[in-house]
């Protein structure tokens, strides 16, 4: 499974609820992670050991295995890892040189809930939490809005 160290992160899993505070509104509180993609996705698992997909590129919670075990099995079929982890977007960006420091994620400079494109150029390296805290701030602002609607993006610093 070397596409593993290629596509996710290591966090610290003490510091779980921190990095998801952002999105509590979406996951809940009981959702704990379990992998962080580079792409800035995360896994995550309930109280009853399911695990969740979590795509911060548009905002959205997928169940995707009944179990922990279920889950490392998927991650073992090549076609669901390219879907979930995005292999070739992880690829093309280290090959065009874009690098992560220890605790980044590659993260959107356009969402692409608002058009922005799942491609080198719309990418850039960012700290896991500051990834996390933006994405989450953003799709709660948005998620109640109908398709089409314009939008002012505010942020807000948690500090």
């Amino acid at each position: 499974m070397d596409y593993l160290s290629r596509a996710t992160i290591p966090f610290d899993s003490d510091s779980s609820e921190q990095l998801m505070m952002e999105w509590t509104w979406l996951i809940g509180e009981d959702k704990r992670l379990v992998l962080v993609s580079v792409i800035g996705d995360v896994f995550v698992t309930d109280k009853h050991e399911k695990i969740f997909w979590l795509d911060t590129g548009v905002g959205k919670l997928e169940q995707v295995a009944e179990s922990r075990h279920d889950f490392f099995e998927k991650l073992e079929d090549h076609d669901q890892v390219g879907d979930w982890l995005m292999m070739d977007l992880v690829d093309e960006l280290l090959a065009s040189g874009k690098l992560l420091g220890v605790g980044q994620v590659y993260s959107y400079i356009m969402s692409p809930i608002i058009g922005g494109e799942y491609a080198v150029h719309n990418f850039i390296p960012l700290d896991l939490e500051a990834h996390l805290d933006f994405t989450g701030q953003f799709h709660r602002q948005i998620s109640t809005l109908p398709n089409g609607t314009r939008v002012r993006i505010k942020f807000e610093n948690k500090s």
